[in-house]
């Protein structure tokens, strides 16, 4: 067998998948010089590169911060995929009605009603934010730390929301309860 041929045994490739590597032969062993090969892993946003660098904090500021504005530039971007993805054109084969909902109509009310949530949460937003939390929130771009302070005040202000809702929430359960009593 020609040096060339040799492929990774199927020991090893367990192994590099079980630690996340790909398993194709290296040019080392194929007689060239070494490359590294890199895993194949889920793309991370641009947010979630700064909050795992701890840059969604200031060094003055509590380390907690920077979960609760990734959690709320999440849900922000979550909230536009949903209002603003292009719809799905599907077929079906029998004239049967299915089981669950799921109709066009369904689908359009939903997205109408994410994209109301999604601009009332954006037009929420301090006007000389807009521009950044869009860019790094919804556009998936590196903003640059000259632009830091107001992504994390855009950030912040999502945070503030997030906690109002939580209270109105909250304090709607609590009658809730006193009505049912």
């Amino acid at each position: 067998m020609k040096r060339s041929d040799k492929t990774a045994s199927k020991a090893v490739r367990t192994r590099a998948l079980q630690r996340g590597l790909s398993a194709a032969p290296t040019a080392e062993a194929a007689g060239g010089t070494r490359q590294r090969t890199q895993a194949t892993r889920a793309k991370k946003t641009a947010l979630q590169w700064y909050a795992d660098r701890g840059a969604l904090v200031e060094a003055d500021e509590d380390a907690a911060l920077n979960d609760a504005r990734l959690y709320a530039g999440e849900a922000l971007a979550r909230l536009h995929e949903q209002a603003y993805r292009r719809a799905r054109v599907t077929a079906r084969y029998s004239a049967e009605a299915r089981g669950g909902t799921g109709g066009a109509e369904d689908s359009f009310v939903r997205s109408e009603h994410a994209r109301q949530r999604f601009e009332e949460k954006f037009r929420a937003l301090p006007s000389r934010t807009r521009a950044v939390v869009r860019l790094c929130v919804v556009e998936d771009e590196f903003v640059g730390r000259s632009r830091m302070e107001r992504l994390r005040c855009g950030l912040d202000k999502l945070v503030e929301l997030h906690e109002q809702k939580k209270v109105i929430q909250n304090d709607t359960k609590g009658i809730d309860e006193r009505a049912i009593v």
